[in-house]
């Protein structure tokens, strides 16, 4: 494998307090057969989020699953002796920059141990990824950074990484959605609709997927090639696409992905973290804690409530707090056990024509039910921040940017990206 050795520990972090052992720090190649344990190991100690809530990600397959779903990928881990202290992934493939087609490179998954970070071991990282996708033919380089992550966001600065286009990810419950424009949902009485399902993919079928969403996106801002796109519909994570056409020649259309290879789980909420809750003694507590809330709750509200009326009303306000606690009790069991299956994902959202976002509303109260039926609680989209499509999804709650580096020297600038851009569902 590719090594490279980078200082020492101790050089680097000579005034720091840590239980790491102080041995020079090398980077290699994982390679396919490798033990993948210690890359799960390292996600699970770098949380993700804010003061409020923590979170790190849950692997339910092999490491490398979401990787394989790229026509090449490859991963440099960062060892300090035998410990995994950092890690970065790269997927590659072919898309269309300045309308040429080319290979680019989405860089993620970058992690490096909370207790050697601001060495610039991430910058080595990704130095070297940089380099890996030179060398495997990339002329592009891009990644999506949190907004509120302002210390990823000055390390892709100083890399050289610009932030051209704003991704809002509108989520919602698949019991619950409204569009952003209400004007945008209503279908003409005299327009006929006819949906086309996609669900079962077949040779035939991953051909007029491919033939439709290619009507949606032009040969700009990251649009993968058709065989790109073929193999994005023939992958195990397309859980179906549905087109819609209209009389009057108006069209849409969308597709749901489901991230089978990983998912969220809060490790941190406040000051409580998610062990101490999983533990017997923790349990006992909030029990404890909940029962004192009820019965102090029920003698400030109702003491002296005598009458029938009010040991009614107390009788439903404590029914009601034991149903509330089961359905956060329920919800929690299902992110643990069933995370997979929590959440899909819209991708590829397109309309044309004048009743193109009224028939592409429709479409998505279509994929809203299917998704329900299927069991799923959550939905999400990434969306651009001037994205016209935006309109029918319900109104997203955070930012992200899209950030991008040229990795080879060109006669004329890169373009910044436009509204236009391709969100592949695989670039998690």
């Amino acid at each position: 494998s590719t090594q490279s050795t980078w200082g020492t520990w101790a050089d680097m972090a000579s005034e720091m307090k840590s239980s790491i052992v102080r041995d020079p720090i090398t980077i290699s190649e994982f390679r396919q057969g490798d033990n993948d344990q210690e890359l799960k190991d390292l996600e699970a100690v770098c949380e993700q989020g804010s003061t409020l809530m923590q979170a790190n990600v849950k692997f339910y397959r092999e490491y490398t699953s979401k990787h394989k779903k790229y026509h090449k990928w490859f991963i440099y881990v960062a060892h300090c002796g035998s410990k995994c202290v950092g890690v970065v992934s790269v997927g590659m493939k072919e898309a269309y920059v300045c309308g040429t087609l080319s290979w680019v490179g989405w860089l993620f998954d970058l992690r490096v141990h909370p207790e050697i970070r601001r060495c610039g071991l991430a910058s080595r990282l990704t130095d070297q990824a940089e380099q890996r996708c030179r060398e495997e033919g990339g002329v592009l380089m891009y990644l999506t950074v949190n907004s509120n992550n302002k210390g990823a966001q000055a390390l892709y600065d100083r890399a050289g990484y610009i932030q051209p286009l704003k991704r809002r990810p509108a989520a919602w419950s698949v019991y619950y959605m409204r569009g952003r424009d209400s004007r945008c949902s209503a279908v003409p009485s005299d327009l006929r609709i006819t949906i086309e399902e996609f669900h079962n993919i077949h040779q035939d079928d991953v051909r007029a997927c491919v033939e439709n969403t290619s009507r949606g996106f032009n040969k700009t801002s990251l649009t993968p090639s058709r065989e790109e796109l073929a193999l994005i519909y023939s992958s195990t994570g397309h859980l179906g696409s549905f087109f819609a056409h209209a009389t009057d020649g108006s069209a849409a259309g969308l597709s749901l992905w489901e991230s089978t290879d990983q998912g969220m789980q809060i490790s941190r909420f406040l000051f409580i973290r998610r062990q101490w809750l999983e533990s017997p003694i923790g349990k006992l507590a909030l029990l404890l804690l909940l029962l004192a809330a009820v019965g102090w709750c029920g003698q400030w509200l109702f003491a002296g409530a005598t009458t029938l009326f009010w040991q009614v009303v107390f009788g439903c306000y404590a029914c009601g707090v034991v149903a509330v606690m089961w359905v956060f009790f329920h919800l929690y069991r299902h992110t643990q056990v069933h995370g997979h299956a929590l959440m899909c994902r819209v991708f590829a959202p397109w309309y044309s024509g004048s009743n193109g976002l009224a028939v592409l509303s429709h479409l998505l109260q279509h994929a809203n039910a299917v998704a329900r039926k299927a069991g799923y609680f959550m939905m999400l989209c990434n969306l651009g921040e001037a994205q016209s499509e935006a309109l029918v999804f319900p109104t997203a709650k955070f930012t992200t940017f899209v950030m991008h580096k040229p990795l080879v020297q060109a006669a004329s600038p890169t373009p910044l990206l436009d509204s236009n851009f391709f969100w592949d569902p695989r670039d998690v």
